[in-house]
């Protein structure tokens, strides 16, 4: 009996083609990606990426779709990735495009890329062409082509005709004699609307006269020529202080302290004793004669006492009572209070010795310290105010008395002299002082202070003009008093100028000018605005609001793409 064939089981059959199927595509996909990872072959997605976008204003911004600019917001514009099929040749590649250096527009991003045409697009990041600075519009020189190429490149145009590419002019426009426009800056227009949001102020230039004034600081000190100190004239020990504490107020002539002087005790003999024999001379003389010898002794002998520094009074009572004095009063030489006391009771004393020193605070001084660039503005006898913490509700007047002669060269200032008066002594010695010097009248127009802008390099101020415009101006400014500065040059009376938000308009001027690319040269007004679409679009007698709206969507919208469009668009046109 022959033996029978076992069938396989279903299907096993069919999973063994599965497996090789499997293993073949692996080994398939392995391949590629071994390949791929060497360079032998790209895919086709690798060639559909290489169109890329970016920010022409922000060129890093870079993404492979299209987008806005997350900087800026304005439309993200496709670039070359360099393809083989994108790098051929074509032959209307540059259809449409100008390079013409004499038509008075160009492109702020692609100078190369000029037009005719007021409201023209660049043909590569679709910016408005603008005005050349210091060239006219001619929109109506050189007419626009008629019709668009088919192509890649419609729209370009290179005209044979053309001369060829040459350097943009850089010769200057004339200058005009006033006003100077502000490098870097160049004037805006702002919605009422935007005006209110940010809070613009003004005022008006006026023409007043202005107290210019010097504030600085400095401190109270006494006046040297009201300073006394007391010494003795001979050694000896202080017997009995009068005045034992610092700070007292003497009289003049009030005694300070009593010495005990052992050499003034001959000196007091002496004159005692001629004056004993002072008058037994005196009557030997014939018929009432002059005094003689005796009475020239004692005249010698008084001299001696002054000249130790008795007193006359002193000397008078020794003279009357017949004895010698043990303590010798030393007295105050002016009246004022003690400043510095240098002995205590039973100190040893000589010649030289510094007892007291006494201060006469009816007058003081305060030393102020100015710095060299102020030094020109500051003159003796000019009226001069002083507040000090202790009476912030007063002021005290005085007077520039001396100005010193030299810099201290560690501060590089000058000390100021101002002398006050201080009957009622409210004005202390070592006193910290607030001082303010009037530096006298000055005439011509006046702004408030927060009006000018000053950089450091360039001082300006913002002219408010009808309709929302606002002019960056140049100013030369002068002596400031009072919250307000005096304009020499560029302002004029009755000009009106933002006194508040002016740092918003100065960089909404800027990033305008950094759009637009019509930054003027330094001294030289910026170029004209080239005239608006909107005025061929609406008619702003009839409709007014949408006149309004249209230029606002191209002051806001300006140079970012098809936004201004977009902005234009959407305004409804109930006449069509």
């Amino acid at each position: 009996m022959s033996e029978k064939l076992e069938e396989a089981p279903r299907g096993v059959r069919v999973m063994a083609a599965l497996r090789w199927v499997l293993i073949l595509a692996m080994g398939v996909i392995a391949a590629l990606s071994v390949a791929y990872s060497f360079g032998v072959v790209s895919t086709g997605s690798a060639n559909a990426a290489a169109t890329q976008y970016y920010c022409p204003m922000h060129p890093q911004v870079v993404q492979d779709h299209p987008g806005e600019c997350p900087i800026c917001s304005m439309t993200l514009v496709p670039k070359s990735g360099g393809s083989a099929a994108n790098d051929k040749p074509k032959a209307d590649s540059h259809a449409g495009h100008r390079h013409n250096p004499a038509d008075p527009y160009f492109c702020p991003m692609h100078p190369e890329e000029t037009g005719a045409d007021a409201n023209a697009r660049c043909p590569i990041c679709k910016m408005k062409l603008e005005a050349r600075p210091g060239a006219k519009a001619a929109a109506s020189a050189v007419p626009a082509p008629a019709a668009k190429p088919s192509g890649s490149h419609a729209g370009h145009r290179h005209d044979a005709t053309s001369p060829p590419p040459a350097a943009p002019s850089t010769a200057p426009a004339p200058a005009p004699a006033a006003p100077q426009g502000v490098p870097g800056l160049v004037p805006i227009e702002l919605g009422l609307d935007r005006v209110q949001l940010i809070g613009v102020r003004t005022a008006r230039a006026t023409s007043e006269a202005l107290v210019p004034e010097l504030r600085t600081v400095g401190y109270v000190t006494a006046d040297e020529a009201r300073l006394a100190r007391v010494h003795t004239r001979f050694s000896g020990w202080i017997e009995h202080l009068a005045v034992a504490q610092t700070g007292q107020k003497v009289r003049r002539g009030q005694p300070l302290a009593s010495l005990y002087v052992l050499e003034l005790l001959p000196a007091q003999q002496e004159f005692l004793a001629a004056r004993r024999w002072g008058p037994s001379a005196s009557a030997a003389g014939p018929h009432g004669a002059a005094p003689g010898p005796a009475t020239s002794l004692e005249q010698d002998a008084r001299t001696r006492l002054e000249l130790f520094g008795m007193s006359r009074g002193e000397i008078d009572r020794i003279a009357s009572t017949g004895k010698p004095s043990r303590a010798i009063s030393v007295s105050a030489p002016i009246g004022g209070y003690v400043v510095r006391k240098s002995v205590v009771q039973g100190s040893y004393v000589q010649p030289g010795t510094e007892l007291f020193e006494i201060a006469d605070l009816s007058k003081v001084w305060v030393l102020a310290d100015i710095y060299e660039y102020e030094i020109g503005r500051v003159g003796l006898e000019q009226p001069a105010n002083v507040k000090v913490a202790a009476y912030p509700d007063q002021q005290f007047a005085g007077k520039v008395g001396f100005v010193y002669p030299a810099v201290d060269p560690a501060t590089r200032t000058l000390r100021v002299r101002l002398e006050l008066d201080n009957k009622d002594l409210k004005l202390r010695p070592g006193m910290y002082a607030d001082v303010v010097i009037q530096l006298g009248t000055a005439q011509g127009v006046v702004i408030p202070t927060e009006a000018l802008i000053d950089t450091g390099e360039h001082q300006y101020v913002f002219l408010a003009k009808d309709g929302g415009r606002f002019e960056p101006r140049l100013v030369r400014a002068g002596a400031r008093s009072n919250e307000k500065v005096q304009i020499l040059e560029g302002l004029a009376a009755g000009d009106t100028v933002v006194t508040t938000s002016n740092f918003l308009l100065d960089s909404e001027s800027r990033v305008r000018a950094a759009i637009e690319g019509v930054s003027a040269p330094a001294g030289q007004a910026a170029a004209p605005a080239p005239p608006s679409a909107c005025d061929q679009e609406f008619d702003k007698t009839k409709f007014p609001d949408k006149y309004r709206e249209c230029r606002e969507c191209e002051r806001v919208h300006r140079g970012m793409g098809t936004m201004e469009e977009d902005c234009k668009n959407a305004i409804a046109k109930p006449w069509r």
